[in-house]
């Protein structure tokens, strides 16, 4: 049964919600404590050097206000992207799913990335701290990484994942990104960064090239342009030009701002597709085996055997197993791989493996739906 799709204007009116939430209770902290509260911790190399332009106000909670509010907007996509990857995930079994829909768990993982980056980075700019400050860049680090895992996940397509696969995937994102927490005090971060950027945005224009109409190349500019204004006016706030300590414009503040758009516009760039481009090219793979002369007047037959047969035998999604019947399953024994026994005559096959043996062997696929379809009554579940 197929759940109802989410609004997309309803998800963002509750991230919306959620952040003013945040704050007032952010105003409330501020209000109601005061810069003790942070005396015997290690102050940070950055406020020692007075890195940034905003005046650092010891006996306020929030040493640096505007650099601490502005990571709220971190927040905010956090909470989206979180609710997308959680509507992602009720929505496991429905056809027509593109690549990363059929991984939640990538988007859930992104969306607690921005939420830690968000509060990490509040927690540097509110205390000034050494430990704070290893917060804000290992959040930095941890959105970084998940985006270039989504990005490598989607260039290198040709790997399917099993549920199992997938799960050890996330394990070793959130591992690696643990792991930058000491990585970050080898490698300066002017050199670290730029290269996780890099490496992810060389991903992006590969997998643009990779597949060209599923892609849309404004979200992947955006991304890019967002992220190299940001660094510059970073870069700006630091060198102090046109610098005004108690000003509430900081040019900081506007580096959260742009670097979040950036980042939720290079997880946009793969989520928002009618499909994702290695299904549709997967579908498509073997055409050749039709006569020259009917690909034009059938060019969606293969795909219709696909659907046929993955949904006679409850085909849902890559990450769940469906159990087919050996008799049945015999054409499509080349390309599938059996993963267990569940009875005498019976084997599981991932979802996956089916369409790509179908894709593979056209003639076969459609001989397997009919027997399918034909297949005595008593043997129906």
């Amino acid at each position: 049964m197929t759940t109802r799709h989410p609004n997309p204007v309803s998800l963002t009116f509750h991230a919306l919600a959620y952040t003013v939430v945040m704050v007032g209770i952010f105003f409330a902290l501020n209000a109601r404590l005061d810069g003790s509260i942070w005396h015997g911790m290690t102050v940070s190399q950055s406020a020692l050097t007075v890195e940034y332009c905003e005046f650092n106000d010891v006996r306020r909670f929030f040493h640096q206000s505007m650099n601490t509010y502005s990571n709220l907007v971190y927040f905010f996509f956090g909470v989206l992207v979180w609710q997308l990857g959680w509507e992602d995930h009720k929505r496991r079994g429905e056809a027509g799913l593109n690549r990363l829909q059929h991984y939640p768990a990538l988007s859930l993982l992104t969306g607690a990335c921005f939420v830690y980056l968000s509060l990490g980075s509040a927690f540097f700019h509110a205390s000034m701290t050494w430990v704070g400050q290893r917060v804000d860049m290992n959040g930095t680090y941890g959105l970084s990484l998940s985006l270039l895992g989504i990005a490598a996940y989607h260039v290198f397509h040709k790997i399917h994942l099993s549920a199992r696969g997938k799960r050890v995937g996330v394990g070793v994102l959130v591992g690696v990104i643990l792991l930058f927490y000491e990585v970050h005090l080898r490698i300066p971060s002017r050199v670290l960064l730029p290269v996780l950027i890099l490496l992810t945005w060389a991903l992006v224009l590969t997998n643009y090239v990779q597949f060209r109409r599923e892609r849309s190349a404004w979200l992947g500019l955006l991304s890019l342009v967002l992220i190299i204004v940001a660094l510059y006016i970073r870069a700006l706030d630091v060198r102090k030009i046109g610098c005004d300590p108690h000003s509430p414009f900081q040019g900081h503040s506007l580096w959260h701002l742009l670097a979040g758009l950036s980042s939720f516009c290079t997880y946009a760039f793969f989520r928002f597709t009618p499909r994702s481009g290695p299904d549709r090219a997967f579908l498509n793979k073997g055409a050749t085996s039709l006569p020259p002369q009917a690909r034009h007047k059938h060019p969606h037959r293969r795909v219709h055997d696909v659907q046929a047969v993955t949904w006679a035998v409850g085909y849902d999604d890559s990450t769940r197993m469906v159990g087919v019947d050996d008799r049945i399953a015999r054409p499509l024994r080349r390309g599938l791989s059996c993963r267990t026994r569940c009875g005498t005559g019976r084997k599981k096959f991932t979802a996956t493996a089916i369409v790509e043996a179908i894709a593979e062997n056209p003639r076969e696929g459609r001989r397997a739906r009919l027997l399918w379809l034909l297949r005595p009554r008593s043997t129906q579940g």
